[in-house]
């Protein structure tokens, strides 16, 4: 049996004590790939005073430093290099380094004389978001994702996105990761009504919030109240509060929550029927997954990265910001729900997004990236 690779994975984003939900996709993709491989993950942070943190689970390793933002820039540089110096290891011995967000982890790549690839997540690409780059950043961005010897964005979406941004770079697709052994089918724990979930961030920017309220309310008001929305996330409950005052005064078939941890959003699709979401843009949705992952059908907008992991099997799209068309699909799905083969919903799903399929994945790149001037998979 060859040895595993020893893996520099270097975070832009990554769950730290100033924000515990920063990049939880770009941890489960460490966790997967540390299945087959050594990962060393090294992540930074601003931070009243400087301290490091380390934690080792089997072969996935996190360290983050947390650090005073004396010299913008600088001081984070500083901060990433204290972090691999923790590992202990020289940087030659580091078979590969994998970049997580180009910007502004890659800088740390592009000093290291090894192979290196970028997984992407991040939306500025996507011109509908209006992202403005310092001149900096863009132009430092546009270097890193050139010289990586691939560039892994989670959907073909935000792939065509950055071609635009970096057209020079080898693309390849690598999807977002599902933690199988939680999210996983069962029949919906829930009596009574049909229940739909929504979870995400709660920013109406993208998530399009008051819309999805609003066309909520509008199938209330026609009297179909054979139904309930558990509404939450990381997001702002002050907003989200607000917002059903506003757009369902008086929605007592609606229930929030706060944030949650993965364990506890697996709970939560286990308490549903289906998941409804109304994004204005998505570069993919872990969330999407996970429900998929749970045999949860989906109500949603056919933006970004949805239509690549939908179909007339698992979902009911709508156009962006459709209101009427939502509340359509709404009704639809709590009458067409039993023709959804929720249980080969799962299978697909698992067949698709597994932590062992994404690390085989991975596995492929780094073996075709160690390879000298070679790009063939």
């Amino acid at each position: 049996m060859k040895r595993p690779l020893k893996i520099l994975f270097l975070a832009s984003w990554y769950p730290n004590k100033t924000d515990r939900f920063l990049g939880n996709f770009v941890q489960r993709h460490a966790e997967a790939i540390s299945t087959i491989q050594e990962v060393y993950v090294v992540a930074a942070f601003r931070y009243k005073e400087y301290s490091l943190e380390r934690v080792q689970r089997g072969n996935l390793t996190e360290i983050t430093v947390y650090y005073q933002n004396k010299l913008p820039l600088i001081s984070y540089l500083k901060a990433m290099h204290k972090g691999i110096r923790e590992i202990d290891l020289k940087k030659t011995d580091f078979d590969l380094c994998h970049v997580n967000v180009a910007w502004p982890a890659g800088l740390i790549a592009l000093l290291l004389k090894i192979p290196f690839v970028v997984t992407e997540h991040f939306s500025g690409y996507v011109p509908m978001r209006n992202h403005r780059w310092p001149i900096l950043s863009k132009t430092l961005t546009k270097r890193i994702l050139q010289q990586a010897n691939f560039v892994l964005p989670v959907s073909e979406f935000l792939r065509n996105a950055m071609a635009g941004f970096a057209p020079k770079a080898k693309y390849r697709i690598i999807p977002n990761v599902v933690n199988e052994k939680l999210f996983n089918y069962s029949p919906p724990e829930t009596e009574g009504r049909f229940t739909f979930l929504h979870i995400s961030t709660l920013e109406d920017k993208s998530k399009n919030i008051r819309g999805l309220l609003d066309a909520v309310n509008k199938v209330a008001l026609k009297g179909r109240r054979n139904f309930r929305l558990l509404i939450g996330g990381d997001g702002s409950q002050h907003f989200l509060k607000r917002s059903i005052l506003e757009f369902c005064p008086g929605g007592a078939f609606i229930e929030t929550f706060s944030h949650k941890a993965p364990y506890e959003v697996a709970e939560l699709m286990k308490k549903s029927h289906a998941l409804l979401m109304f994004s204005h843009y998505e570069t993919q949705s872990c969330t999407i997954l996970e429900a998929l992952s749970s045999g949860r059908p989906v109500v949603s907008s056919e933006v970004g990265g949805i239509p690549e992991i939908t179909d007339a099997s698992n979902s009911i799209l709508v156009k962006d910001n459709d209101r009427i068309g939502l509340a359509k699909a709404i009704e639809k799905m709590v009458d067409t729900y039993e023709q959804f083969d929720k249980e080969k919903i799962a299978a697909e799903a698992r067949r698709k997004y597994s932590y062992e399929v994404i690390a085989r994945s991975y596995d492929e790149v780094y073996a075709s990236a160690l390879k000298s001037g070679s790009s063939d998979l």
